[in-house]
């Protein structure tokens, strides 16, 4: 039950951790669940054979070693400040976080449990972050403020493209279970699509939106179980979503969608802003991120082996930024999580890093050419697919300091390498899941 309850509370408690609940950061209300849960899962199987479970569950092997380098590579920079010390213990937290996922998933039963309560989480989420932003473009005060051109949702994060990185996982399972032929139950996901598209727009995360296009369409383009009249209908949400974003431009909220072109503007000029009558923009522009890049890449050319040492971008970007570039009087972030990782631990890090990806494409296509268990092979494309869409916004954005990532990247290892059922027809139901028909009507 912890760990359902910790997969459930990722949308609430893992999207922006330093937010406060009844005065303490929801971060370390989060960590105290996940330690719960490790500590009555070892509890549970009694610690036995602890090491071959550590080194034996893929991917471990290249986290341990990547979180090896990222330590070598503060030690050796002789870099000790506060930034560098939480940057590593995350991520030494997010990979047992990955470590306890993947063990905890022994059974189809509990990774469909695990991916429906993360879809209903996520719903439940952009419910609220519709309630607020369309609450207070009604008018109605609900704590909503304009930091940007226009009003743009946040739901349980403290930054528009975060909550748009969560969609992207969410969006794109619920569309894999969505989609899938023989599903007894897709209206219920198409509920949860049609209210998580809508609040995936309203967040105007140009990354996120193009994570989720990217990671629909692989499951467009590789699903052998595509229910046409389904995809059909996705499409339909999307025309009744545009319809309703139109509606708001129309009667709520005149010059909302002037929100879109915002998206690309080029520099964050307060007077030019105010000469166009809109609100300075806040958020990290266009130019902002070129010059944030252009920073990083000089890092790593002056340290190419192991970097400027994790957790010191920000504090080095003034000495790097390009000559055209302003100073900054806070911790910058890359906004590109390759780049930082180029940039922080050198061509080493950057290297065992994508020996971790590869490790990962190698586990899950070795489950997916397994024995023919669609229903597993389904629910491995669509975490696989959403982990792409997800690397995509990792471009724009940086994606490792998201616990839910994590448990996502868990998921998938242990679809991949769950123990198949002999037959095409297995079938399970429960209060989470559904049943999956062949086309002669055997279950």
């Amino acid at each position: 039950m912890l760990f359902y309850l910790m997969v459930f509370l990722l949308p609430f408690f893992a999207v922006s951790p330093w937010q406060k609940l009844f005065g303490v950061p929801v971060g370390f209300i989060y960590s105290g669940v996940v330690m719960l849960t490790l500590i009555g899962w070892l509890w549970e199987h009694r610690f036995r054979g602890l090491g071959r479970r550590i080194f034996g569950t893929p991917l471990m092997v290249g986290l341990l070693t990547f979180l090896l380098i990222n330590l070598v590579s503060i030690l050796l920079t002789g870099s000790y400040q506060k930034e560098n010390l939480v940057r590593f213990l995350y991520l030494a937290f997010s990979i047992s976080v990955f470590w306890l996922t993947t063990n905890a998933v022994q059974d189809r039963d509990t990774l469909f449990k695990a991916l429906n309560l993360f879809i209903i989480g996520s719903f439940l989420a952009s419910l609220y972050g519709i309630y607020e932003t369309g609450g207070f473009l009604l008018g109605f005060d609900t704590g909503q403020e304009i930091t940007w051109t226009v009003p743009r949702l946040y739901g349980t994060a403290t930054e528009p493209q975060v909550f748009g990185n969560l969609l992207v996982a969410a969006i794109t399972l619920a569309a894999g279970l969505f989609l899938v032929r023989g599903n007894s139950e897709s209206h219920r996901y198409g509920v949860f699509l049609i209210f998580m598209i809508l609040a995936m727009v309203m967040t105007f995360s140009a990354g996120g939106w193009v994570g989720v296009i990217i990671a629909v369409g692989l499951l467009l383009l590789v699903y052998k179980w595509l229910s046409l009249k389904r995809v059909f209908a996705l499409l339909l949400m999307i025309g009744v979503v545009g319809l309703g974003v139109t509606a708001i431009d129309k009667y709520l909220y005149p010059g909302y969608l002037q929100g879109f072109p915002s998206l690309f503007v080029k520099f964050t000029d307060q007077s030019s802003q105010e000469a166009q009558g809109t609100h300075k923009l806040s958020a990290i522009s266009r130019e902002d991120r070129v010059w944030f890049r252009a920073a990083a890449w000089k890092m790593f050319e002056d340290n190419p082996v192991l970097g400027v040492g994790t957790g010191n971008f920000g504090y080095l970007y003034n000495q790097y930024r390009p000559g055209d570039a302003p100073e900054v009087d806070f911790v910058a972030k890359a906004h590109n999580q390759y780049l930082e990782i180029l940039a922080e631990t050198g061509v080493i890090g950057f290297g065992i890093f994508l020996v971790v990806v590869v490790q990962l494409i190698m586990v899950v296509w070795r489950g997916l050419l397994a024995r023919d268990d669609r229903l597993l092979k389904m629910a491995t494309w669509a975490l696989l697919a959403s982990l792409v869409g997800l690397g995509v916004h990792g471009y724009a954005f940086g994606i490792l300091v998201h616990n839910y990532i994590w448990v996502i990247l868990g998921l998938t290892c242990a679809a991949a390498k769950l123990p198949l059922a002999e037959g095409e027809g297995y079938s399970f139901e429960n209060r989470y899941s559904y049943r999956l028909v062949n086309p002669d009507g055997r279950s």
